[in-house]
């Protein structure tokens, strides 16, 4: 016995990096590209989100169902507040790639990245 892996469709063609999921059915993830994909039906189908960023994307993490933090390279940070579907980018915060992200609550997180980068973040 052990776990099942079932291939998906996807809608693009380039690398993607970073998965979250809140909750079974609502999810996001993010690639190469500045891709950020959305799906509200668990996975069945995934609709690209537009971010206006060419970037990678490499992380990504939502406080709630709303509210979430993509991050990338060159210090690439987005933020959207209606669960994906709109991206805002906010200042650079470090010039590094960040490679990875988390929310503690949802008034703060932390990003980390290469050549040992650690960011905190409090709204």
């Amino acid at each position: 016995d052990g776990a099942s892996w079932e291939a998906q469709t996807s809608p693009v063609k380039e690398d993607l990096l970073s998965v979250k999921f809140i909750g079974r059915d609502k999810g996001w993830i993010c690639g190469t590209h500045g891709t950020v994909l959305l799906t509200e039906d668990g996975g069945k189908s995934w609709e690209q989100m537009p971010t206006n960023i060419f970037l990678p994307l490499t992380g990504i993490d939502f406080a709630d169902a709303s509210n979430g933090t993509v991050i990338g390279a060159e210090g690439t940070v987005l933020t959207t507040m209606n669960g994906g579907k709109t991206w805002t980018r906010l200042d650079r915060p470090t010039e590094s790639n960040l490679t990875g992200v988390s929310y503690v609550t949802s008034k703060k997180m932390w990003a980390v990245g290469l050549g040992g980068t650690i960011m905190r973040c409090d709204w």
